[in-house]
C-alpha cells in the first residue's frame, strides 16, 4: 500500500527545486497533488511529468503573498479533490547581496514570501483540512 492513497496534497513551490522533488515522490506514493507556484510554465511541465509516471496531479498559479490567490487554490482544490490533506509550504526565495548592498524592499519581499505566506497558506488551507 502507497502511504498517502487517497490524500490531497497541495506543494507550493512546486515548479522546480525541492517542491518539484516533493510533489513527484509524493505522487508515487499515491497522493492526488496541487501543484502551486509563479511559474505557470514550469509547473504545467512537472503536472505532465507527474501524470505520465502514473500519478494524479493538477496545478495552479499561486502569488504565496496573496490571500485572494490562496483562496483561488483552496477553491480549486477542493472542487477538484473534495479536500485537503496535506500542506507543503515550500516556497521561498532568497538574495545573493551582501548585507551593506541589500535594500528593504528586497528584504520585505523575502519576508513575505519565506515567512508571511506560511501564515496565509496555513490560515487559507487550515478550514478545509479541519
Amino acid at each position: 500500500m502507497k502511504r498517502l492513497e487517497n490524500k490531497v496534497a497541495i506543494i507550493t513551490g512546486a515548479a522546480s527545486g525541492f517542491g518539484a522533488v516533493d510533489a513527484k515522490l509524493f505522487a508515487k506514493e499515491g497522493a492526488k497533488i496541487v501543484l502551486t507556484d509563479i511559474n505557470e510554465e514550469n509547473l504545467k511541465q512537472v503536472a505532465e511529468q507527474i501524470i505520465q509516471d502514473g500519478g494524479i496531479a493538477i496545478y495552479a498559479t499561486l502569488n504565496v503573498t496573496s490571500p485572494y490567490d490562496w483562496q483561488k487554490v483552496v477553491e480549486k482544490t477542493t472542487t477538484e479533490f473534495g479536500g485537503i490533506d496535506i500542506l507543503v509550504n515550500n516556497a521561498g526565495i532568497a538574495s545573493y547581496s551582501s548585507f551593506m548592498e541589500s535594500d528593504y524592499d528586497t528584504f520585505k519581499k523575502i519576508m513575505d514570501v519565506n515567512l508571511n505566506s506560511q501564515y496565509l497558506g496555513i490560515k487559507a488551507v487550515a478550514p478545509a483540512m479541519m
